[in-house]
């Protein structure tokens, strides 16, 4: 959990100002990250979450979020977090940002982007990437270590060592709603 953790951590650094409107794109164990530690840094912000899987939606719901699935095609958002990846993630994450604002890419989808630079540039909208940490990460346990129940509904699924590789594949079909976490023995 630490390192994800502290990609969102890092990520949300790179956001200048304080955003109202908080859209995110995903919410797998990092789009749940994010939306935590979105709600940490900017407690009066309005956040949105799109996603498809309806266990990880109930989740963003009981994390204090507004779920949405498919998108509103609303404009509105000063942050948009790509938390996701799929092939077209990109361009919904810009066509969701309103003007002016931030679209965060935290996703490594392997498709191409479908987004103009005449878009980005009439709409003057700051694309930023992230893709690790960057001294993040002692401020990541340390919040675990702090506070563990703010971040202990996200771990949706826990194996013991011997269970991972028969429960592994299953859970590439049919994902879990959170973050698995695999203990090398019972507590």
């Amino acid at each position: 959990m630490a390192e994800p953790l502290a990609v969102a951590m890092h990520g949300l650094g790179k956001v200048a100002g304080e955003p109202e409107r908080i859209l995110l794109i995903g919410h797998g164990p990092l789009g749940a990250l994010f939306q935590l530690e979105a709600r940490r840094r900017w407690p009066q912000a309005a956040i949105e979450v799109v996603e498809p899987i309806p266990a990880r939606r109930d989740l963003a719901r009981a994390l204090g979020a507004q779920a949405l699935f498919p998108a509103d095609g609303r404009r509105c958002r000063d942050l948009v977090i790509d938390a996701s990846g799929y092939d077209g993630s990109l361009a919904d994450a810009v066509e969701q940002c309103a003007n002016g604002g931030t679209v965060l890419l935290a996703a490594l989808g392997s498709g191409n982007a479908e987004v103009s630079p005449a878009q980005l540039a009439e709409r003057s909208l700051t694309v930023a990437g992230v893709k690790a940490f960057d001294g993040e990460l002692p401020l990541a346990v340390a919040r675990l270590a702090d506070d563990p129940d703010r971040y202990r509904p996200i771990i949706t699924e826990a194996l013991l060592l011997d269970e991972a590789a028969e429960r592994l594949p299953r859970l590439a079909e049919s994902p879990s709603a959170g973050k698995v976490v695999i203990s090398p023995c019972r507590s």
